[in-house]
């Protein structure tokens, strides 16, 4: 259905994505996964409603410095769902929808890391320098470890993931959208 793809190298922040949606056998085309809000990038996987929601959300912070934005992220999306009628208040999906059709998985960057927000709601941020989500996650994230012991430039290294998981999976493929943010205190050049 997805794949995101996010990479460290150097003094920036790298994150790509395809762009087909699918549903059981079927695919189309969905277009950029990729939002930017602020100083940071959210890329979404799984559900297209929840990518709706998260685009419609107001309130969202500027700047995302760590956990404390994150948590503010993290609760205006939830919050947002529920509104939606997606999810109950019992944090159970809704009788009027599936789990298997509203699972959501964020892959966000920003000027002070790689983050993820899973559809349990827990945040993680990531020390290895790489995370992947989505159907070609698998895929993405053995080219990812590959990229990164061969020190490959990070738009090289996203670009490489989400081909590999477009070639090699079923629900993945389409163009590649890719963007980056400079890290927190990288000096100009």
């Amino acid at each position: 259905m997805t794949i995101i793809a996010a990479y460290e190298e150097g003094n920036k922040y790298w994150i790509a994505s395809d762009s087909v949606g699918s549903d059981g056998s079927m695919k189309y085309e969905y277009g950029n996964k990729l939002i930017s809000r602020g100083d940071y990038i959210i890329a979404f996987s799984w559900s297209y409603r929840v990518a709706d929601i998260i685009k419609e959300c107001k309130g969202f912070p500027q700047k995302l410095s760590g956990l404390k934005e994150l948590r503010i992220i993290r609760d205006i999306i939830k919050n947002a769902i529920l509104d939606d009628g997606l999810i109950g208040d019992d944090g159970n999906v809704s009788r009027r929808s599936t789990a298997s059709g509203h699972p959501f998985y964020l892959v966000i960057i920003s000027p002070s890391g790689i983050y993820t927000i899973e559809n349990d709601y827990q945040i993680h941020k990531i020390s290895t320098g790489y995370a992947a989500a989505g159907s070609g996650q698998e895929v993405a994230t053995g080219s990812l470890y590959t990229s990164k012991k061969l020190k490959i430039n990070g738009k090289k290294a996203i670009q490489l993931a989400v081909k590999a998981a477009s070639e090699l999976t079923l629900f993945c493929g389409g163009k590649c959208h890719v963007k980056s943010v400079e890290k927190k205190n990288a000096s100009k050049k």
